[in-house]
């Protein structure tokens, strides 16, 4: 959108120069009047154009808002989270996954290797992540589903 406007800005300059301009002729005395009311004229749809930008970046700022503040309301819990399982990607960090699903209901720790189990049960998780080394190498949702999972070297 500002592109857009920033090009119709500079077409309207750029046209309002060349039309102002004589080829091979100096603007005499009696065409000054002219070619200053050109320019202010140019000066005041510029003007106008950067406060239409300037307000049509204020509404979109406030209509996004709106619409991450409504799609809560609109998901069910169980479309919130498989919006949040599919955020987690391979290499990211527990805290990073920690952020996007919240703490783990459980976790089993081997030597560098951690696994955050979420559910209400570990027996019948919904959901794993396997990490290594503070970085995400496997994932399953839900329900034991191997979504993601990092190739062995």
């Amino acid at each position: 959108m500002l592109g857009i406007l920033r090009s119709a800005v500079f077409i309207v300059v750029a046209a309002n120069f060349l039309l102002a301009q004589e080829p091979d002729a100096a603007p005499s005395q009696a065409d000054q009047p002219k070619l200053d009311r050109r320019l202010d004229d140019a000066v005041a749809e510029i003007t106008l154009l950067k406060k239409l930008v300037a307000e049509q970046g204020q509404r979109i700022t406030t209509l996004e808002r709106t619409v991450r503040a409504l799609q809560p309301a609109t998901q069910s819990p169980a479309a919130r989270a498989v919006i949040a399982w599919e955020g987690i990607r391979l290499g990211m960090s527990r805290v990073q996954v920690v952020e996007i699903l919240g703490e783990p209901k459980f976790t089993e720790s081997v030597m560098d290797r951690q696994t955050l189990i979420y559910g209400t049960d570990v027996t019948n998780p919904v959901g794993r992540v396997m990490i290594v080394g503070d970085r995400v190498t496997q994932v399953e949702y839900p329900r034991g589903r191997v979504i993601l999972a990092a190739r062995a070297k």
